[in-house]
């Protein structure tokens, strides 16, 4: 008996079942095998050496002068090929964290966003190759340069101190620009607006200026210029650069590690112990004065703005200040390009002589000159060794200029030459810095955070703001401490096998030797960095929990003190001083 002839619907019907799941089913396993491949054959195509980068930077510029240099190096090594993976910076702390744990992280990978500082600091520890070494031998891409016979370090213009990580003891990337921050303004519109040509540097003249910006109307409209550009992003720049400046001396009643810096758990313990009360310390008044002052000259629900809404309204002219830094410089000079022309200022403040606020800010902010646009090798490259030929390339005096030109950045070596327009950010290397870190983490933060917003946009009076602050911080604020500790405490662990592998390089090294003494030299410091930092915690929880504040190990009490002089009087024939009434 002949079979039966199969219907047509039934053939469609098994088509449009199974169809798109064998297509997908195909793709799938063509990129396995893609991968299988390239794995296997150690990332070789045809013979060539592939180096992936992976880095956050979409930045115009960024990646066509990446692509440039890697031509500019392949001349040179034909038979490599370098290929970039840009990622978008808001996931670039989970993209970067699955690609170390996975094993498939790129050769170079820029290090440095979306991560906890511990967890940055276990991922050079882990995953990362040590640079201490090459970082301390000339640069061979300086031959011919008054750099040939200078190691890679003092080339730099910081002397690559943030490629230092103090946990390891260890220099763990190569950084590749340098960057500060300043106000950019449209030099037509400002000049029209105020018949000035230049804005001014103190604080005072500068508001004059903005008020006299927000009265003028844009022509054929209703809306008024905006004189300085606000968004979640924009609004941050003027904290650091004018605002914390008037919380400098806070350093005088919560500096107890005498680093001339107060971070926020010595603002915290300060504040428990009554040496600084957030709604009456006047240093922190002001500073929230200067900020009500700044943000009055930003658009209407700026608090709500993304970057780019902020940057789109610079570029249509309806605003003639931004604050933002050097990796946008590119991008706005391109967007102005034909329409205005852009100028650099730096911030204001408020003049010594001010009537509110002199002596308050004595000094511009301190600009530390420090490089950036950090890149690291990976130990999951298979050509480590070209992959550190290739960083040294873009660090070389020559390589290094012509990149950043490319980029529209500030080059980080030494003797190097930049456009004018960029040798208006050179960083201020004397003054002062902020000290109000008021942020714990936590609920802290959320707090601090919408209650700031509220008061920038003027629903709260200062007085609300700071009492509500204040009350906030001296409940819920303890809470955060002791979860700041716990989060350091949490640390601790990894930094103690750090430590025991220090210790075990340091055994394994040959004695007498220069490695050997280096080796242990690094475990010494590691283990004292270890318990210094604990002592100084520990020191801070028992300040908490006394409530006062314990004489440092080198100060005298005041009864001391005053047997001391006894002492000195009774030996010199003095009469004795009267008793101090209350002792």
């Amino acid at each position: 008996m002949a079979g039966k002839e199969p219907q047509a619907g039934t053939l469609r019907a098994w088509w449009d079942k199974w169809f798109a799941p064998a297509v997908i089913l195909l793709a799938f396993a063509w990129a396995v095998a893609t991968v299988a491949v390239y794995v296997l054959r150690g990332g070789r195509d045809d013979g060539l050496i592939t180096l992936r980068i992976g880095h956050w930077q979409l930045e115009p510029g960024v990646r066509v002068g990446l692509n440039e240099m890697a031509a500019e190096y392949q001349k040179t090594h034909p038979r490599v090929r370098i290929i970039q993976e840009a990622i978008p910076e808001g996931v670039y702390g989970q993209w970067s964290s699955t690609q170390f744990m996975g094993g498939t992280a790129p050769d170079i990978i820029e290090m440095g966003l979306g991560l906890p500082p511990a967890i940055t600091v276990s991922y050079y520890n882990r995953y990362c190759l040590r640079f201490s070494d090459l970082v301390n031998r000339p640069n061979p891409y300086n031959k011919d340069t008054e750099f040939e016979n200078t190691s890679l370090r003092n080339t730099y213009k910081d002397g690559m101190i943030q490629s230092y990580i103090p946990e390891l003891k260890e220099y763990m990337n190569v950084p590749l620009s340098q960057f500060a921050q300043r106000l950019f303004y449209n030099r037509d519109l400002y000049r029209r607006l105020t018949g000035k040509e230049t804005p001014p540097s103190d604080w005072r003249e500068f508001m004059a200026d903005c008020q006299r910006i927000a009265a003028t109307q844009i022509p054929g409209g209703t809306m008024h210029y905006t004189p300085v550009v606000g968004s979640q992003y924009h609004v941050s720049y003027w904290d650091d650069a004018v605002l914390n400046l008037a919380t400098w001396r806070l350093y005088e009643a919560a500096d107890f590690n005498h680093d001339y810096y107060v971070g926020t758990d010595e603002l915290f313990v300060a504040s428990a112990l009554g040496l600084v009360d957030l709604s009456k310390t006047p240093a922190i008044r002001k500073r929230f004065e200067l900020a009500r002052q700044i943000v009055s000259q930003m658009q209407s629900g700026f608090t709500g703005l993304t970057r780019d809404e902020g940057v789109f309204k610079f570029a249509r002219q309806q605003a003639v200040f931004i604050p933002t830094g050097t990796w946008d410089v590119g991008s706005l000079i391109t967007q102005a390009e034909g329409k205005f022309d852009v100028g650099i200022t730096d911030f204001p403040i408020p003049a010594p002589d001010d009537p509110d606020y002199g002596g308050w800010i004595p000094s511009p902010r301190f600009e530390k000159p420090s490089a950036g646009f950090n890149f690291t090798v990976t130990k999951f490259s298979r050509h480590p060794a070209v992959a550190i030929d290739f960083l040294l390339f873009l660090a070389s005096k020559r390589g290094n200029e012509v990149l950043n030109r490319r980029i529209g950045w500030i080059p980080a070596i030494k003797n190097t030459e930049m456009t004018e327009f960029l040798k208006q950010f050179k960083p201020t290397t004397e003054g002062i810095i902020g000290n109000f870190n008021y942020n714990l983490g936590g609920n802290t933060s959320v707090f601090y955070s919408q209650m700031y917003s509220l008061f920038q946009v003027n629903q709260i009076g200062i007085d609300d703001f700071l009492g509500k602050l204040t009350a906030y911080y001296k409940t819920k604020g303890a809470e955060d401490f002791d979860e700041q500790q716990k989060d350091w405490r949490r640390s601790t662990p990894a930094t103690e096998r750090i430590s025991a592998v220090r210790r075990m390089d340091a055994l394994e090294s040959i004695p007498g030797t220069q490695e050997c003494r280096v080796a242990w030299r690094k475990y010494r410091n590691g283990s004292l960095d270890l318990a210094g930092g604990e002592l100084g915690r520990c020191r801070m929880m028992a300040m908490v929990k006394a409530g006062v504040k314990p004489l440092a190990p080198y100060a005298y009490s005041p009864e001391a003190l005053a047997n001391i002089r006894r002492q000195v009087r009774e030996k010199m024939g003095e009469p004795a001083a009267p008793p101090i009434p209350g002792q």
